[in-house]
């Protein structure tokens, strides 16, 4: 847990400070002629890409457009998923089908195609479009997590019975069944945070996510990917702080299951 903490500690520091602790701009060419993919040094710690850009000065800086995507994403996803598992709940009858047969049809299809098909359609290219595109393909499964969750306690007596001494339906829901799901839906958001990390790494390999001159961590690698074959060491920066991340985030994630989700919640007055 402590590791997984200092991995994200590490990562707020940079998201701050990353013009600070930049070495070099990270858009500027170095030198075209001499420093073009060149192994680590003390001036270069993790080399520079073909364009004679310093990879450390790029992964740095980099790191807020790829969390900043992540973050922006599975806020929206998890903010739509939420609404519309909620109303799906509460509502009940044709409008909780339509909407559970909306959601299984955003299921069905694979994300990442649909995701290149928005990209390629409506051009999207700057990080906020990214952020609409990536996020809202992906609030399915927390909508179908929400519906399951507040049915089974609507059908709860300590629920039915505040309902029958007249207690709103929107109390209810707001000031104790949405909270009382808090904690699973944070597990479910540290899950999506490391998918969207790895998804983001993945449209931008392929020049389909951050466009340049700006730096993400995906594009630090679609940078270096024509000379990877003979300079490996520039895909071990940008590599390895992907997947730390990512399973920092996931031991997160796990962690607070174990600790917030598995045990019994204590059951709360609905009436108060």
């Amino acid at each position: 847990m402590r590791a997984a903490l200092a991995v994200w500690l590490v990562l707020a520091v940079v998201l701050v400070g990353a013009d600070w602790l930049a070495p070099h701009d990270p858009r500027q060419i170095l030198d075209a002629e001499h420093l073009r993919s060149v192994s680590p040094s003390w001036r270069h710690p993790l080399g520079t890409d073909p364009s004679a850009r310093d990879v450390l000065s790029r992964l740095l800086v980099g790191t807020r457009a790829s969390l900043f995507l992540a973050i922006g994403a599975v806020s929206l996803a998890t903010a739509i998923g939420v609404g519309i598992g909620t109303c799906a709940a509460a509502v009940g009858g044709m409008v909780d089908r339509v909407l559970m047969r909306v959601t299984d049809i955003g299921l069905a299809l694979p994300r990442v195609l649909v995701l290149l098909t928005l990209v390629a359609l409506w051009n999207v290219r700057s990080l906020s479009a990214l952020v609409v595109a990536v996020g809202a393909t992906g609030w399915m499964a927390t909508s179908r997590l929400v519906r399951e969750e507040l049915r089974a306690r609507l059908a709860e007596e300590r629920v039915l019975a505040a309902r029958a001494v007249g207690v709103p339906l929107a109390r209810v829901m707001t000031r104790h069944l949405l909270p009382a799901i808090g904690p699973l839906l944070l597990v479910t958001m540290t899950g999506a945070l490391a998918q969207v990390l790895l998804l983001e790494a993945g449209l931008s390999v392929i020049g389909l996510g951050v466009q340049p001159p700006d730096a993400s961590w995906g594009t630090v690698l679609h940078d270096v990917s024509e000379v990877v074959g003979r300079a490996r060491w520039l895909a071990l920066g940008p590599g390895a702080v992907i997947v730390i991340t990512v399973l920092a985030t996931q031991r997160i994630g796990d962690l607070v299951h174990h600790a917030l989700v598995t045990p019994s919640t204590p059951v709360l007055p609905i009436a108060s």
